[in-house]
């Protein structure tokens, strides 16, 4: 038995049925190969590499009344088989079926009674590669298994360099061993008194590490400045449905790194929240619904040291900062100039005390207190007061990468949403291209395609300017 860390947790805590906590992973592969791929050559490549997982075979075990975080156990009813499913994508089998199904199973809930991830074969997809009759395959897994950053880590266990077969991460880790023992209550109960009593010390160490930002933070309101900027009212801080709709558009990451020479010292990150900006401008205009102050966007941050021991931990290691992306801004250059300097003030801990400190105390609170405060956060709106929208920029594999022989032609990602949060832009990198990746509801955005051109129109005037 291995237990869930606070911020593993607190994915099972905030799902509900509508929005469940999942995320989903979607490799597209070419079907131009003169082999057919079959479905059973998938099955036996997934289980033979997901068997190196440490929560493969694994289901979660939920404490009474939450007195402590849930555990990792040995499912001993496990048949990996039942995790995988196999469908024919309906003709024509185009971009506009794969992303309806994508945006399907995406939001169909997990059997959280087995272990937490599955895979289904999506067959006759015809916009992977020129020939057609290419495959996706979607994986899901549960957010309290994986972050971002280790979801990148899954590809690479997943994948090959080449069409023999040569895995991504060079040599595969040894298989994870079987753990077959079991706590006793006194043991349990022991764990949980070590926990709460630990809470405390790490929560106040945690809030100590950002007591100048607080300090500075009151001084200047006291003094009628405007450190923490309002965010305001937008069409997507609002009920979040469970008819998630999904689109993705491409840049060939060449293409915006001319974009981010305009702009002295701005990173690549800058442009995708510039990007993001632009389009959302111009797509809130179009619906004359564009907020007077900026929309402020909420930027999870990978916190594993490079290198460290828990670089190769599953499981989540996030923190966050919020930053205004200057949606009020018209001319392009100066939006992508505020934005840097934004996001420059948050890495110093001048901006975005919020959203640190929210995702600091939900680490360290104990599984009780954060069992209930996450209900509270779901229920309450906090979260619409602190953010418009998600944006991650997680970087994925630079080189072209093979699956049971068969080149990946791309790679689409799509994440939680929830109430008060109702549009995420995930944006994975792969050989090359940087994909913008749209997850929200059809409430919300019932015209996914037109936000998709505004992002293209984004990067048009960016380069443009």
């Amino acid at each position: 038995m291995e237990q869930l860390q606070a911020q593993d947790a607190q994915f099972l805590y905030m799902q509900t049925a509508r929005n469940p906590s999942h995320v989903t992973l979607a490799i597209h592969l070419d079907g131009s190969d003169k082999d057919p791929l079959a479905y059973q050559d998938i099955v036996e490549h997934f289980k033979s590499r997901f068997r190196l997982l440490p929560f493969y075979g694994k289901k979660i075990k939920r404490l009474p009344a939450e007195l402590d975080f849930p555990y990792w156990v040995e499912d001993a009813e496990f048949l990996p088989e039942y995790h995988f499913d196999q469908a024919s994508l309906p003709a024509p089998g185009d971009w506009s079926e794969l992303r309806r199904a994508i945006a399907q199973l995406h939001a169909a809930p997990m059997d959280m009674s087995r272990p937490i991830w599955d895979v289904t074969v999506l067959t006759d997809v015809n916009c992977n590669g020129p020939v057609g009759k290419g495959v996706s395959v979607i994986c899901r897994v549960h957010h309290a298994a994986v972050d971002g950053a280790a979801l990148m880590q899954l590809i690479g266990l997943l994948t090959d360099i080449d069409a023999d077969g040569t895995p991504a991460v060079g040599e595969l880790p040894p298989q994870v061993a079987v753990d077959t023992g079991r706590k006793g209550i006194w043991q349990l109960g022991r764990t949980a008194l070590v926990n709460r009593w630990r809470a405390p010390l790490q929560l106040t160490k945690s809030i100590s590490q950002e007591s100048k930002s607080i300090v500075a933070a009151i001084k200047d309101r006291w003094q009628g400045g405007n450190t923490l900027p309002t965010v305001p009212p937008s069409r997507f801080n609002r009920r979040v449905s469970e008819n998630k709709v999904f689109d993705a558009i491409d840049f060939p990451i060449a293409l915006l790194s001319q974009i981010r020479r305009k702009v002295e010292g701005a990173t690549l990150n800058d442009v995708v929240l510039a990007v993001c900006a632009g389009a959302l401008r111009r797509y809130l205009e179009s619906h004359e619904d564009l907020p007077v102050l900026p929309l402020s966007a909420w930027i999870p941050v990978n916190a594993r040291s490079a290198g460290g021991e828990n670089q190769s931990r599953g499981g989540n290691n996030i923190s966050a900062m919020s930053v205004p992306i200057y949606t009020d801004t018209h001319e392009p250059l100066k939006r992508l100039a505020a934005i840097h300097e934004a996001t420059q003030m948050a890495k110093r801990g001048e901006l975005g005390l919020s959203s640190r400190l929210m995702t600091s105390v939900m680490k360290h609170l104990p599984a009780t207190e954060q069992y209930l405060m996450s209900k509270l956060i779901v229920t309450s709106g906090v979260v619409a007061k602190s953010c418009n929208l998600f944006v991650s920029n997680v970087p994925g594999p630079t080189q072209p990468l093979y699956l049971c022989g068969h080149p990946i032609v791309n790679v689409n990602g799509m994440t939680p949403l929830a109430d008060g949060m109702g549009l995420f832009i995930a944006t994975p990198s792969y050989n090359g291209k940087l994909s913008f990746n749209i997850i929200t509801t059809e409430e919300i955005m019932p015209d996914i395609e037109d936000f998709k051109a505004c992002l293209a129109a984004a990067v048009d005037e960016l380069l443009e300017a």
